[in-house]
């Protein structure tokens, strides 16, 4: 799908205005309406459309002379599955800007967003190209921190649910998480890489001071969401470690439990296997024999138990 707006900025945000496109889940016809409109390389547009894609930057310079330049992120996202479980991703959008002009491709729309950063298209107008674009970077940083913080609180749902560790449910969960981590730790990494490249190339520019300031306010919504991906990296692996061992004393427990009771049930076993014999026994002859036999059995089996649970055994 092509969405194409017009972007006024300035004092009355009437003095200038741009052209800024977003090109989501795009076919082939409109992938090569662009390429056709725009003198640009086809990886600029298909590259926000591959979720191979890891964050780099780069620039090009057209037969008309414009320079575009291409910055690659990756943005985390959360979606629920078949099995209607939630699952952390990333996933790769492009952004190819020159002056009066901002195109932008992702695989999904840029409203999937809109529900966890309440990002929307029109708190961009006033921003001029530059704006827009650390504006869109700044939201995809914040995005990061805010699902790391989901998944902090799904670690410590873990760890009240540790005592249950037997079921499966939790492992399914504590393996999501780490392979989320491993996810947005990439992302995250490869994210700052791009953002240390663009703030060198702005360095040799004339960038406002106001640009400036989104930029670090970028990298300081990355470092952050940087620092908590590491934390939670070491906590999810405690959990791990943790769980590991409630599962192997809850397995001990109960095989100690399982040998107390067939020791116990032993007893009555012995009794009346030796008292079933083809042989002559003591009390075969009284008719209350299997009472008396009984009834010692279940004493012997009483005395069993109460041995076993003075010794903490069940």
């Amino acid at each position: 799908m092509l969405e194409h707006y017009t972007m006024a900025y300035g004092k009355n945000q009437e003095d200038k205005s741009y052209d800024f496109y977003h090109l989501w889940q795009a076919n082939e016809q409109e992938i090569q309406q662009m390429l056709d409109q725009f003198d640009i390389p086809e990886d600029f547009i298909t590259s926000g459309l591959d979720s191979y894609e890891v964050a780099r930057w780069e620039s090009y310079k057209g037969d008309d002379g414009d320079l575009y330049t291409l910055v690659l992120f990756n943005y985390p996202f959360k979606e629920r599955t078949q099995d209607f479980r939630d699952v952390y991703r990333t996933a790769p959008i492009a952004i190819v800007f020159k002056p009066g002009l901002v195109i932008v491709t992702s695989i999904d729309s840029l409203k999937t967003l809109n529900h966890i950063t309440e990002m929307r298209l029109n708190s961009f107008n006033g921003l001029d190209e530059l704006g827009l674009v650390l504006n869109i970077l700044w939201f995809i940083a914040r995005l990061f921190i805010i699902l790391l913080e989901e998944i902090d609180r799904e670690i410590r749902d873990l760890e009240l649910d540790v005592t249950e560790s037997t079921k499966n449910a939790i492992f399914y969960t504590q393996m999501k998480l780490n392979k989320a981590l491993v996810f947005f730790n990439s992302a995250i990494n490869n994210d700052r890489d791009v953002l240390e490249h663009l703030k060198e190339q702005f360095n040799q520019l004339d960038i406002e001071d106001n640009d400036l300031q989104h930029l670090r306010d970028v990298n300081v919504e990355l470092h952050q969401a940087s620092g908590m991906v590491h934390e939670l990296k070491q906590l999810n692996e405690k959990v791990s470690d943790i769980l590991s061992n409630v599962v192997n004393n809850n397995m001990n427990q109960v095989m100690r439990v399982l040998t107390v009771w067939s020791i116990i049930l032993t007893i009555p076993t012995i009794i009346t296997s030796a008292w079933g014999m083809n042989v002559p026994v003591p009390g075969e002859e009284a008719t209350s024999s299997m009472f008396i036999i009984g009834i010692i059995t279940l004493i012997l089996v009483l005395i069993g138990y109460w041995l076993f649970k003075r010794n903490k055994w069940l």
